[in-house]
């Protein structure tokens, strides 16, 4: 939806004029939604709350539609529920109780994935099954493979990657993470090239050690 500011909101922080602009909709859920990049202000994507407004300013929010979305569920029973967390949404218990109502609060997220992944997500339903899965992902039980576009050719087709990561500077209030020549946690991802074309390659990625920003 689209809101050009007016000369009394001039000055207003983006989360006060979407409050003044959906009656209802909490502080809390508006710091999610631009978190998941959800609002553009001029065209350009714009993540904090304190943000100030000036008159005449476009604002274009779709964070309705995003907090009201289901998530899309590929499994269930008695013990788990396993759903595809699309890109750009934090994984945050609060987020998902929101998609899946009631029986969010109930349930616990037993991993999480970085906000521009996309993936498998699980939800156990009860502590002892929350308990065993938290210990299979700590003991390194779980496969975890992902399919990524990159940019460039990757020789040899078949291979690792071993790095340490760390956080290396700051970008729009969060924490970059990179590349440390001393210190940092071990990264290991093992990769498959599936395809290239001119640039680009289709991945088959294997992470090992499930580092922030591997």
């Amino acid at each position: 939806m689209e809101f050009r500011v007016e000369p009394s909101c001039h000055g207003w922080t983006l989360t006060a004029f979407l409050k003044k602009c959906f009656e209802g909709l909490s502080s809390k859920q508006i710091k999610r939604s631009l978190e998941a990049k959800a609002c553009t202000v001029n065209g350009v994507t714009q993540t904090f709350s304190s943000y100030k407004l000036m008159e005449g300013d476009l604002v274009v929010y779709s964070g309705l539609s995003q907090l009201k979305t289901l998530p899309i569920i590929l499994f269930e029973d008695e013990f788990i529920l396993v759903f595809n967390k699309p890109a750009g949404l934090i994984s945050d218990s609060r987020t998902f109780e929101k998609a899946l109502g009631k029986w969010g609060k109930r349930w616990s997220l037993v991993h999480r994935l970085d906000k521009e992944t996309s993936g498998v997500m699980v939800l156990a339903k009860s502590k002892s099954v929350y308990e065993s899965l938290v210990a299979q992902f700590t003991n390194r039980k779980v496969q975890k493979k992902y399919v990524a576009l990159l940019d460039g050719k990757l020789t040899p087709k078949t291979g690792s990657i071993e790095t340490y990561l760390g956080p290396s500077g700051k970008y729009q209030g969060g924490i970059l993470y990179g590349s440390m020549k001393s210190g940092g946690r071990r990264a290991l991802t093992h990769y498959n090239v599936l395809q290239q074309k001119n640039r680009t390659s289709l991945a088959l990625i294997e992470i090992m050690t499930g580092r922030t920003h591997q």
